[in-house]
């Protein structure tokens, strides 16, 4: 549902990140291909060491670009 964002500036927000399916993420990260600005801010409470969200705090290859405030 998240596919098709098209605008000069968009700010994706994931609350309860760990909760948050790849293909979503994969979805939203689809718009930083196109023009203009896009950020996004992915915050959650610690959970397991899986999924997304830990990948991109454990700097996973092909996330690099994501900043982590760990």
């Amino acid at each position: 549902m998240i596919e098709g964002a098209h605008a000069e500036s968009l700010l994706y927000i994931f609350d309860e990140s760990k909760s948050i399916a790849a293909p979503v993420f994969d979805a939203a990260e689809g718009a930083f291909a196109g023009p203009g600005e896009v950020f996004a801010l992915a915050q959650s409470t610690p959970g397991e060491p899986s999924g997304r969200f830990y990948d991109i705090h454990a700097r996973a290859s092909g996330l690099e670009d994501w900043r982590s405030g760990m």
